[in-house]
């Protein structure tokens, strides 16, 4: 009889293999599913910060521009480009130039478009700005 129940308290002691082997299964699940979402969410965090910056290159390339259109004080409805670094990485502008009329109104149309160096195809970021003729 001592015999059994020390047999009985034996068997209650620890879990069984197939146990354990459920317990990882389920843990090898979720942090597969975890480590997925982490590299979804870093991968969509990097391209945000691409975005941003290429819109602090267009925004720093259209008041480069006007600040020197209006120190000239000349006609400059012409297109420009070049590449530039920011935060270790390495954008491609375009800067087009247009004059038109509105209601009457001379105005030049300022539009920059920001790509990656390495992909000119996907543009990051474009940033328009109007200029009345007059305050050239």
């Amino acid at each position: 009889m001592n015999n059994s129940k020390q047999q009985y308290n034996n068997k209650q002691r620890g879990f069984t293999l197939f146990e354990v082997l459920v317990a990882l299964a389920i843990l090898s699940i979720t942090m597969v599913a975890a480590i997925v979402t982490t590299d979804n969410v870093l991968e969509k965090t990097m391209h945000l910060e691409k975005k941003l910056l290429a819109h602090f290159v267009g925004m720093n390339i259209l008041n480069n521009y006007q600040l020197n259109m209006s120190a000239r004080n000349t006609d400059v409805t012409r297109d420009n480009h070049g590449k530039i670094t920011m935060r270790n990485q390495e954008f491609t502008w375009v800067l087009n130039t247009v004059k038109i009329d509105f209601e009457g109104a001379p105005l030049l149309q300022l539009e920059v478009k920001v790509t990656e160096a390495n992909n000119d195809k996907n543009i990051l970021d474009s940033v328009n700005r109007l200029i009345p003729v007059s305050k050239i």
